[in-house]
Formats: structure tokens, sequence, C-alpha cells
């Protein structure tokens, strides 16, 4: 019975599972910002090679948009794990 609340195929390890993914996924999309930052310091041309910087501009823009995708996908798993938790919480307050 308590497996079944909090086992592997639990509702609650699904998206404990999310957000641990998310976390990862937000770290390695923040290491492509900051690399592609890094090759636009300075004067905004990638290493001295301006055919470099717009791949890099258009790498760092695409980078942002997955940023805020995962960003939106995480707070919105953390909102369900915490109603989850919630609906758990208020069915052991009614026995």
């Amino acid at each position: 019975m308590i497996t079944d609340l909090f086992g592997a195929s639990s509702v609650y390890a699904a998206l404990r599972t999310g957000l641990d993914r998310e976390t990862v996924r937000q770290r390695r999309i923040a290491h492509r910002v900051a690399n592609a930052q890094s090759a636009l310091a300075g004067d905004g041309i990638a290493n001295g090679q301006p055919q470099k910087a717009a791949a890099a501009k258009a790498d760092l823009e695409q980078s942002m948009v997955n940023l805020a995708d995962t960003q939106l996908r995480y707070d919105a798993t953390a909102v369900l794990l915490q109603k989850a938790y919630g609906q758990f919480r208020s069915a052991l307050k009614n026995d």
C-alpha cells in the first residue's frame, strides 16, 4: 500500500523525476548560453570572425528560448507536485 503512494510508479515519483530532468536540462542550456555569450564577448564578433558571430547569436537566441521553456515546465511540474502533496496531506487530516 505505501509503495503505491511513494514507489517508483507513483505520481509523486513521476513528478520528482520530472523536476530532476528539468533541472539537468536547465543546467545544460545555461552552459550553452554562457558559452555563446563568451564567444560574443567584447565587440559582438565571435572570436574575431564575423561569420561565426551570426551562428553564435542564433544559438544564443535559441538557447534562451529553450531556457524559458524549461523554466515554464519546471514551474508547472513543481506546482503539480505541490498540489499532489497537498491532496495527500488533506487526505491524512480527514481520517
